[in-house]
């Protein structure tokens, strides 16, 4: 996509206010996006959000997992951004194995599947090794 393009696009980054998730929304505010950051602040901080641009950045506190809650974020928008998932030290995931990716397939299947129904032309899912 053209630099030209970007601006006025509706953009969800979920995960937004995590490391990359900021540097994500701080990237599509600089194109002229309108950037809406779904998060529920498990490991992400609001501060790690960038001032500038702030008149087109929208934050939302929210459980993704739950489908409902991901068709009303994803609405209306141009583009997802699929940062969102329970990334933890290898020390926490063993012996939590079951929880986290419980959790994670719930929580992709919720994005991804309030894309579909309403027709979000991209989506970009970006998984934690």
């Amino acid at each position: 996509m053209q630099r030209e393009q970007w601006p006025g696009r509706r953009v969800v980054v979920t995960g937004g206010a995590g490391m990359i998730g900021s540097a994500l929304v701080r990237v599509l505010l600089g194109l002229g996006c309108e950037v809406t950051v779904a998060d529920n602040l498990s490991r992400g901080r609001v501060e790690h959000l960038p001032g500038d641009g702030a008149e087109r950045l929208r934050f939302v506190r929210v459980d993704l997992s739950d489908p409902g809650a991901a068709e009303a974020v994803v609405e209306g928008c141009d583009t997802v951004y699929h940062l969102a998932d329970i990334v933890a030290g290898i020390g926490f995931v063993f012996g939590n194995e079951f929880p986290i990716f419980s959790h994670n397939i719930a929580l992709d299947r919720a994005v991804l599947d309030a894309c579909v129904r309403l027709r979000v032309p991209n989506y970009i899912y970006a998984g934690s090794a």
